[in-house]
């Protein structure tokens, strides 16, 4: 009997962006391979090109480098979620003391049930660029499944990885 396989409709993903200043972003290239936005832009991953959602990482520093990579992969941004860190951060001209998970979308998604997820979230720093465990409850509750996590750290029972953090 032939399965028909499912393509992801909830994509999660923290780009492995080199940054022109690694001073300040903590030498990234130190824990993974980097990729410029030009590659970024070229990278490609199988998703349900009619229903899909993206949630990305992104940083206020290169915000608009980051929404040229998601119209790049052919998805609308369409509002974001605040992770806020109760400690200062790093920054040239602030402090940050967060990051952004932004929402987009290609397609048509079936709204979540529960319209009411809040607009940030409150979660400590962990090392060096991993993201809250809190990431995937959003991605669950917000999107569908299957679920696709890129440039992954660490694997996730019932998710399915793709990119160069394997």
């Amino acid at each position: 009997m032939n399965k028909k396989l499912e393509l992801p409709k909830t994509v999660l993903c923290d780009v492995p962006f080199k940054f022109s200043n690694q001073a300040t972003r903590a030498a990234s290239g130190r824990y993974y391979k980097l990729m410029t936005v030009e590659e970024l832009k070229e990278f490609t991953f199988l998703h349900n090109e009619e229903s899909c959602l993206l949630l990305f990482w992104a940083w206020n520093s290169v915000l608009l480098q980051c929404l040229e990579i998601i119209e790049a992969w052919g998805f609308t941004y369409k509002t974001n979620i605040v992770w806020v860190k109760p400690h200062m951060g790093l920054g040239n001209y602030v402090r940050s003391a967060h990051e952004l998970l932004i929402l987009a979308v290609k397609g048509k998604l079936k709204l979540p049930l529960s319209k009411r997820h809040l607009s940030w979230f409150m979660a400590e720093k962990r090392q060096h660029s991993r993201k809250p465990e809190y990431q995937y409850d959003i991605a669950e509750i917000l999107g569908e499944p299957p679920y696709l996590e890129l440039f992954v750290r660490r694997k996730r029972i019932g998710w399915s990885t793709r990119g160069n953090k394997e």
